[in-house]
């Protein structure tokens, strides 16, 4: 018995041994891998001025191989790639973006399953990563344009490019992208400025412009001929003018030149082509009154004779028509009976007046006794005239004449009668 109690003993002692060794094996080949496998992530910023806004790279280390995924991202953005596999003591990289500029730290936690320990899956946090400094946006400025006033566009302006992130001062203040107008001869200082959030690259000094004085001889002027002694109307003449449109008493003309009643006003306008104001003289005002000072062409009178019958001619004159004795008259020579009285009267043409005298009276002389071998002439005799304007009886001389005439035909005839006795004498 006590043999085999002391043996029991042993036997107790043994097995106590042999568990507490398996109790230091276990902890060896069984403990968990969690100490030994993990990963390690950094990360970095970096400011984008393409966007205005941050990029963080975070970099990464896997102790055993496995897949590799982002469990989440401060704030949330995008980031690539979202899962990745790495082998052991393997890196990785993710790559987080569009971190607003206003925000002051990001941060990421990835997700690691091991390929030999599925079971043994880890999730490892990358310290925030600071954001600091601003973090703005790249703007260039563009430079603005000055048009001056032409003939064509009399109105000066300048333009203000529509340029992000760029604000623009005219004078001192903030004016808006666009055209803009302005005056002749004006002076302006444009700049340019940064808005919030932004950077401004490219030209940012001032630029002063000075708007140069409106031409004035865009239209070319028309002219004007007023009326005369010589003419009742007067004229005018629309130039023709590249680019210019005329208007006369508010109706479009062509160039050209036209008649103007005495009397009468003309204004003419220029515009552009397009309707619009030219700068300079542009309106032109034309009155024409009615010629003065005109003096009405003398008539001439030329008496009556044995051979030649009286006569009158009316002077050919575009200022005056003429009357005799009342009854309007033709230009030309019109025969008159002797003996006659003519008032010839000239009274002025529309748009004339007429100066000085006006009215002539004139008696034709009662034809002289003239001799019997010098009869007056026929009246179809050379330097007698168509029967054209009033006409006067002849007078009794000329009665007298053919009477005289006739009694001497007679006396001779009875002078050369023969005697009964056929003998002549002799005187």
């Amino acid at each position: 018995m006590p043999k085999f109690g002391s043996r029991a003993r042993v036997v107790s002692v043994g097995a106590a041994v042999l568990a507490g060794l398996a109790g230091i094996v276990g902890v060896v080949i069984f403990a968990s891998p969690a100490g030994a496998w993990h990963a390690t992530v950094h990360g970095s910023a970096k400011c984008d001025s393409s966007t205005g806004s941050w990029t963080v790279t975070y970099a990464g280390t896997s102790t055993n191989a496995g897949t590799v995924t982002v469990k989440s991202v401060t704030p949330q953005t995008a980031y690539s790639p979202t899962s990745q596999h790495v082998g052991d003591n393997g890196p990785f990289t993710i790559i987080q973006t569009g971190v607003p500029s206003t925000a002051t730290e990001a941060s990421i936690t990835v997700h690691v399953a091991w390929d030999e320990q599925s079971t043994e899956n880890g999730d490892f946090a990358a310290s925030p990563v600071p954001l600091t400094g601003p973090c703005t946006k790249a703007a260039t400025a563009a430079q603005p344009t000055f048009n001056n006033g032409t003939c064509t566009t009399p109105q000066p302006s300048y333009t203000i490019p529509d340029v992000e992130g760029v604000a623009y001062e005219v004078n001192g203040a903030v004016v808006a992208p666009g055209t803009h107008p302005a005056q002749p001869g004006d002076s302006i200082t444009i700049e340019a400025s940064a808005k919030s959030g932004y950077t401004l690259g490219g030209s940012t000094s001032k630029l002063q412009f000075t708007f140069a004085a409106l031409p004035t001889n865009c239209a070319a002027v028309p002219t004007d001929t007023m009326p005369s002694c010589a003419s009742p109307h007067g004229s005018y003449t629309v130039p023709a003018t590249e680019g210019v449109t005329y208007f006369v008493n508010g109706k479009q003309t062509a160039a050209g030149t036209y008649t103007a009643k005495a009397g009468s006003t003309v204004e003419v306008t220029a515009f552009g082509s397009n309707g619009q104001a030219l700068p300079g003289a542009s309106s032109w005002t034309f009155r024409f009154p009615a010629a003065t000072g005109c003096t009405a062409h003398v008539p001439a009178f030329a008496d009556n004779t044995c051979s030649l019958q009286g006569s009158y001619t009316i002077p050919g004159t575009t200022n005056a028509h003429y009357s005799v004795n009342g009854v309007a008259v033709s230009t030309g020579t019109h025969r008159a009976t002797a003996g006659t009285t003519l008032t010839i009267r000239a009274s002025a043409q529309p748009g004339h007046t007429l100066a000085g005298v006006t009215a002539w009276t004139h008696t034709f002389p009662d034809l002289p006794q003239c001799a019997a071998d010098s009869p007056p002439h026929s009246p179809n005799a050379g330097g007698s005239l168509p029967n054209t304007g009033p006409d006067v009886p002849v007078g009794k001389a000329s009665l007298l004449a053919g009477l005289l005439a006739l009694v001497g035909t007679a006396l001779l005839y009875a002078g050369r009668k023969p005697s009964p006795s056929g003998r002549h004498s002799a005187r």
